[in-house]
Order: structure tokens, then sequence, then C-alpha cells
């Protein structure tokens, strides 16, 4: 419905013995069911009019034919003149009223008590100077909104597609032609998409063109051209999107995280790997105005909601993702220690959890990996029981692909340097003996990640040295001693930690250690 609507009173129906008592004998008020109207009824001839018959007396000192009514939306009162079906806000003067048209009555050879052949027009209402120019001005206002919509379809629909390129199929309608920029629906706008401000008739939704969200007035008065989007003059848009623009970001976070509010979980995996793809490739994903849109539209309360346990696998990974996306970015890591509820402990759930599939295991231990570099994040995983979830996953008997592995050992790596009672705890659990295989792994990443594990847990742990030495790891050590790679600085840290036994330092020898070293 328009706001305009609200200005004209709406009729409260009453019982049709509302004014029979001051009609004439034989005489009876009733309502026409179509419209909402009353008329009267000549129960002796048949007769209906729907003018008040000659004699009917008036109430509550009004004239003839006319009612008194309260407006439901705005409970002020207002005065119904049955006999012209008007309607105005200010009472009518005795004496007034009746006369002057009226509506037309049956033609004859009807039967009896047969309703009015013709349908009133609606109630005029009298309103003030004011009132009509507040809206005429809300319906010049949505009328040049729904011509730039209009315009932009017809744009969209008639933009050629560039030599050579493909269209994606979730961008077509049915008949196979793009889709036109998708608005949020007034119906589906109650409220400000960034203030959460309810919207009035005085505090209107307007449309941001770039996102196609509502917002009021107050956040979304910015205008700025899109060619992208066929607007080469410049239109609306919310403060978001403007700073975004400006910006020359590639992705209108507003529109993704509408997405994760979406109640469709594929809608919701829609917008959070559109905004982990763009942090994946892009820095500026970690500037002032991606932070500043992520800390208003409240992306981690959200986030935090998207990482339960009651939500699909798919937007466990998607949410997951996301997360760790954002702590690989330092800007990110405050924001992420701050935020409430925690997002560390869930995502330590979904690592820990044996339902998590090994999409999500992954994501979950490289978010958590990544957000221990700070110390309030780190902290909360030692509560959340991040070492425990992270041995787990070498010593559980589960597959601990080379993907996974590289963030368990991460991870682990950033606990025990962290904290020496860590590491020995991480010693006892067997890990350093089972890791040692990995020494071998044609992926370099994981080479570096389980030599520095090791490392942390040899200089806390001499069983951890012991482990390594039996293990079969040596052999693996002194290849890498022997390369060129990145991973050959922190093989000699791991061998400098080895050599504290003698034990140790003798195996070292005789697996060929000395001339590389």
């Amino acid at each position: 419905a328009t706001p305009a609507l609200n200005l004209f009173p709406r009729p409260v129906q009453q019982g049709p013995d509302a004014m029979s008592s001051s009609l004439p004998p034989g005489w009876s008020l009733m309502i026409e069911p179509n419209s909402g109207q009353p008329y009267y009824v000549n129960s002796a001839t048949g007769a209906s009019s729907w003018t008040p018959p000659e004699g009917s007396g008036g109430s509550n000192g009004l004239p003839p034919g006319w009612e008194a009514r309260v407006d439901p939306s705005s409970g002020r009162e207002y005065y119904i003149d049955h006999s012209r079906g008007v309607t105005q806000w200010t009472p009518p003067q005795q004496g007034g009223g009746g006369g002057g048209g009226g509506y037309q009555l049956p033609s004859g050879g009807g039967s009896a008590y047969s309703l009015p052949q013709s349908t009133p027009a609606p109630p005029s209402g009298e309103l003030t100077a004011a009132d009509m120019a507040a809206i005429a001005a809300i319906e010049e206002a949505d009328a040049r909104e729904e011509e730039e919509r209009r315009a932009q379809r017809e744009w969209e629909a008639n933009m050629p597609l560039p030599s050579g390129a493909s269209v994606d199929e979730s961008v077509l309608d049915d008949a196979g032609e793009p889709k036109a920029h998708e608005w949020v629906s007034n119906s589906e706008a109650a409220s400000c998409f960034l203030t959460g401000t309810k919207f009035t008739l005085t505090n209107r939704r307007h449309h941001c063109r770039y996102c196609g969200q509502c917002f009021v007035s107050a956040v979304s008065s910015k205008k700025i051209a899109i060619p992208a989007l066929g607007f080469k003059e410049a239109v609306r848009v919310c403060d978001i999107c403007h700073a975004q623009l400006e910006a020359g970001d590639p992705v209108c976070i507003s529109k993704e995280v509408s997405r994760m509010r979406d109640k469709d979980a594929s809608t919701q995996q829609q917008g959070l790997r559109a905004l982990a793809d763009w942090a994946a490739f892009d820095p500026q994903f970690a500037a002032p105005a991606a932070l500043d849109a992520v800390s208003k539209l409240a992306v981690l309360e959200r986030l935090a909601k998207l990482l339960g346990k009651d939500r699909s696998s798919g937007v466990q990974a998607g949410a997951v993702k996301l997360l760790g996306a954002m702590a690989y970015y330092e800007n990110y890591l405050g924001p992420l220690a701050e935020a409430s509820p925690s997002l560390v402990k869930p995502a330590v759930a979904l690592l820990a959890s044996s339902r998590s599939t090994l999409e999500v295991r992954t994501q979950a231990a490289r978010a958590v990996a990544l957000m221990m570099d700070d110390d309030d994040l780190r902290a909360q995983a030692v509560d959340a029981g991040a070492a425990a979830a992270f041995s787990e996953q070498v010593v559980g008997g589960d597959s601990c692909p080379d993907s996974l592995l590289e963030w368990v050992a991460g991870g682990l790596t950033r606990l025990c340097v962290a904290d020496e009672s860590t590491a020995r705890e991480v010693a006892r659990s067997g890990v350093a003996f089972l890791l040692t295989p990995s020494l071998g792994s044609p992926s370099t990443a994981v080479q570096e990640e389980v030599v520095a594990l090791l490392t942390a847990l040899a200089a806390a742990d001499g069983d951890a040295r012991t482990q390594a030495a039996e293990s079969g790891a040596l052999v693996h050590l002194v290849g890498l001693l022997r390369g060129r790679s990145q991973v050959r600085d922190a093989a000699l840290a791991l061998a400098k930690e080895l050599c504290r036994s003698s034990r140790c330092a003798t195996a070292l020898v005789d697996a060929g250690a000395t001339s590389p070293v």
C-alpha cells in the first residue's frame, strides 16, 4: 500500500442497527457486501436507496444522514454523509448535508431488497493544503523511482554480451534473458537495511540504486553515477555503497550481506562465497571503507549465527571460509577479538566435531590458526579447547590430507610457541611421532609448518626430541638441509633443537647431517 492511503479515513463497519433507530417505520439500514457502503431498504415496498429516507432523524447533534466514526489508523474522528457518499474531518453544520447528487438508485423492475446497481465513488476526504502537497511529493517521488527502475530493467535487458563471453545461468530468467537488477520490494522492506529504523509515512523508504536495499533518507541521500548498471547520471545510493563506489570496490557488500540474511541456505552460501572470494584476492577487502561497512552492517554478528551447528555443511563451510579470509588481514583481528558472541568458539567446535565434513574442518583449522596471531583471540582459542581439537586431527585416526595438515600444524605451532605447558601437553599426545613422515610431503607449505611445529615441541619437551629421532624423521630432515628451498632455515632450527640431546645429535651425524649443517 502506498503511504498516501493512510491519509484517508478507513470506516469501521458497524452493524445495521447502528442507525436504524432514527429511520422511519419500515425502513432498515443495510451494508452492501462488495463496497461496504450503507444503503436503505423499505421492507414494505422492497425499494432500496443510497440516500436516507425522508423523516430520518439525526443523532449526536449531527444533521440527518450524517454519522461520526473513528479512523483506526490515526484515532481521529471523521464524519460520513451517507446521502452523498463523502467523508470529512470537520463536523458538519446543522441543516447541512443531504441533497446534491447522491447515489443512483436501482433501475425499475428489480426484485425486493435488490442492491443498488452502481458502485459508489471512494470517499474524497477534506485535507489541508499541506496534506495535499505532501501527498503530491510522495507520489512524484514514487513515480520517479519507478521510472528509474523501468529504465534500468530496459537497459539491462538490451545490454549486449561481449564477444566470446559467457553468461552464468544463475543470472538468466526462465526465457534465457539476463535478469533485471534486483531491488527489494517495498512489502519486504519494513525497516532500514542499515539502521533498522521502521519506515513510516514521514520516514520514507528509499532504494539504493546499487545494492537495491531500502534505507531511510539520513543514510541514503548521496548520489553517484553507476555506469556498470546503466546509470550514467548521478543517482541515489546508500552511504555504504557510495563509499564503496568511490573506492572502486569490485563487490557490493550490502548486496552480499542481504543474501547472508536470507532464509534460503543456497542464497546464504552465495553471499558468503562472494565476500570470501573477494577477500582472497584483493587486499582492498581490509581497506577502511570495507571495514566500516562490515561493522555497520553487523556482518560478524550474522557470521556467528551462520557458524551454528544447526546450519547446513555448505553454509558452515562458507561462513568459516569467510572468517578465515578476515583473519588473514591484521586489520580484522581487533574487531574479531571484540565480536560478541565469540567467533572463535563455534569455529573450534566445527573443527572438533566428527560430523563436520573435511571441507568444514579444513576451513575451520585455517580460521582458528590465523586468529591465534592475536593474543586475545589465542586466549579465546585456548579456552575453547583448540589444542585438543587440532591434535585430534592427527592422532584421531581420520584422514588428515595436506590441505588440512598445513593449518593443523600451523595452529599447534602458534599455541606451543606461546605456552610451554601446551607444548608439553601436545608432545605427550604423540603428535611429533605421527607428524614426522609429513616432512617428506610434496607440499612446501606442509613441510614448513611441520618443521616449525617439531621445533617448538623439541624445545619444550625431551620426549618430543626422542620421538623425532626414532620415527625416521632425520632422513627427511637431512634432505631438507640439503635443499635450497625456504624450508632449509627452518630445518636448521629443528636440527639445533634436536642436538640438545646427545642421542639425537649422534643420530643426526649417522644420518649424514654433518655436511649440510
